[in-house]
């Protein structure tokens, strides 16, 4: 309830350990949570914290959670993170103890051409293929999306997005459209929540390839 009320403040909150049982993770739904040292020490060739790291990665990005890392000492340790999927960390790779804000820290390690290029396959960059997104709050209505749609013919899909402007639902034109036109569809559906017609939105890095994408 504490933590409800903190955020109904305007404040985003964390969880300094990852030593918390997964309910608790999940039900206080918090901004970010930190892997403790101890277990960013193991990477990259302690399998069991190797396999920590990716299932709280796992957890912390199916429910909005940002996982840090903390205590991050190696280039490799960066390697095997980055493999989880986990995108923050802190530690004496980048600065030291008496760090404070406003002093520069070291230069983030760059990731391996050859497994950039395997893991974004081939052809031009999805970047050259977008277009604004047209885009909702989760709670809109399957009225609001439609009047969307036929504002703009063009339109092939709307994004619901939360308070952290994250995709959280996606809304294909035709199957929308399909649902709200059959027998009692409009009545059944207008003004409800859009949400009930929506996909799980499937996202990749901004660098990915066409190829890739296609797949």
């Amino acid at each position: 309830r504490g933590i409800a009320r903190l955020r109904d403040q305007g404040f985003r909150c964390a969880l300094g350990t990852a030593a918390v049982p997964p309910d608790l993770l999940l039900e206080t739904n918090p901004f970010l949570l930190r892997i403790d040292p101890g277990i960013v020490a193991g990477l990259p060739g302690d399998q069991r914290m190797a396999a920590l790291v990716d299932g709280l990665a796992r957890i912390g990005h199916g429910h909005g959670v940002f996982p840090m890392a903390a205590g991050v000492t190696s280039e490799e340790q960066v390697s095997r993170l980055r493999e989880a999927g986990v995108r923050l960390a802190q530690g004496p790779l980048f600065a030291d103890q008496e760090w404070v804000p406003g002093e520069r820290v070291a230069a983030v390690p760059a990731a391996p051409v050859e497994a950039a290029q395997e893991r974004h396959d081939s052809g031009p960059p999805i970047t050259g293929f977008l277009r604004p997104p047209v885009g909702m709050s989760p709670d809109a209505t399957a009225e609001e999306v439609l009047d969307a749609f036929s504002t703009d013919t063009a339109l092939n899909s709307v994004v619901l997005i939360d308070h952290r402007d994250r995709p959280v639902a996606l809304i294909d034109r035709a199957r929308f459209l399909l649902a709200v036109s059959g027998p009692y569809g409009h009545a059944l559906h207008a003004k409800r929540p859009a949400k009930r017609l929506a996909d799980t939105p499937r996202t990749v890095p901004r660098a990915c390839r066409a190829m890739a994408a296609l797949r």
